[in-house]
């Protein structure tokens, strides 16, 4: 069983939240946003401890809360999401692109991550860059100039 630390600073009722695994130091930052929760970033280097950290996530805010994660830079992701050709696609086209397609994202390990966290993915977004970030070095990591986001529930 893995101990868990969440630092509580002055903060809002809202959050954020943060969720560190002690033993192999994963971390999780979350914090409500509009009607549901956002996850603003997973820090995780060893096998399986992001599941356990959505897990906690889950447990702490409830069942059939609404769960958000954007600006997916994980590479395995962004690499599927490449070779179906749909981060080009939209990148080309300048147009955003949603599917719900379980087929599609079963496939993509951060919604496995996800998934395996108690979050189930329901649907996933791409849309291209605004004019003024497209020449930006920093979030150009892949070559796409596009921002992946994830929506789903816990359960």
């Amino acid at each position: 069983m893995n101990d868990y630390c969440e630092c509580k600073l002055d903060r809002p009722p809202n959050g954020p939240f943060y969720i560190r695994d002690l033993e192999s130091s994963a971390s999780l930052t979350y914090f409500k946003h509009n009607d549901g929760w956002l996850i603003d970033d997973i820090q995780s280097k060893k096998a399986g401890c992001g599941k356990k950290l959505v897990r906690e996530m889950a447990t702490r805010i409830g069942v059939d809360q609404p769960v958000y994660l954007t600006c997916v830079i994980e590479p395995n992701t962004r690499a599927a999401l490449h070779h179906l050709g749909l981060l080009t696609k939209v990148e080309d086209s300048r147009e955003a692109l949603e599917f719900t397609d379980r087929n599609i994202i079963i496939n993509l390990k951060m919604a496995r991550v996800l998934t395996g966290g108690g979050v189930n993915v329901e649907r996933v977004r791409i849309y291209p860059w605004a004019d003024e970030a497209r020449d930006d070095p920093m979030c150009n990591q892949d070559g796409c100039r596009v921002t992946v986001e994830m929506y789903g529930r816990t359960v």
